[in-house]
């Protein structure tokens, strides 16, 4: 009977080695198998997906339709003197102001560019929302990297100004 005894024991603790290594062997393997999973998950994160197009999917953008996407410098002076005037608080309200351009003369609406297109002059009045337009100033705005930027806002030139930013002595606003 003890020899009985004996084996049963040393049955029970070959089992019980054998579920902890299963146990040890089976975690180790998910671990593997997640990371290898998110490893190719980044790995794949940065490739873009082919598509095939056939030639009856094909269509050419039309040229007025590319025209349209592409602001010209007349819409992009008048969004850069509007963010301008928009970025000046209204001292009453502390609310942002609005713009008008050309509230003295019928030619003030139009813009006035340099031969180069390099600078730009705009009539504008830049006056609480709701109140109505009196008087005016003019804004001088330079392209730089394919932008327009205000450069100056006034009613006659500033000298200083033509010097630090380059402004040809006969555009004066």
């Amino acid at each position: 009977m003890k020899k009985m005894n004996e084996y049963g024991g040393s049955t029970i603790k070959t089992l019980l080695v054998l579920v902890v290594v299963g146990i040890i062997g089976g975690a180790s393997f998910y671990v593997y198998i997640t990371n290898k999973k998110t490893q190719d998950n980044l790995n794949n994160a940065g490739k873009s997906s082919v598509v095939d197009v056939t030639k009856e999917d094909k269509q050419e953008p039309k040229l007025d339709e590319l025209d349209k996407s592409i602001p010209n410098d007349d819409d992009m002076v008048l969004g850069a003197a509007r963010d301008y005037c928009a970025a000046e608080l209204s001292t009453g309200t502390k609310f942002p102001r609005e713009l008008t351009v050309g509230t003295q003369a019928p030619n003030d609406a139009k813009i006035a560019y340099t031969t180069d297109k390099i600078f730009a002059r705009l009539n504008v009045n830049c006056h609480d929302k709701g109140q109505v337009p009196q008087g005016g100033v003019a804004y001088v705005l330079k392209k730089v990297n394919s932008r327009w930027i205000v450069i100056g806002v006034g009613q006659q030139g500033d000298p200083q100004a033509n010097v630090k930013y380059g402004i040809p002595p006969d555009f004066n606003p």
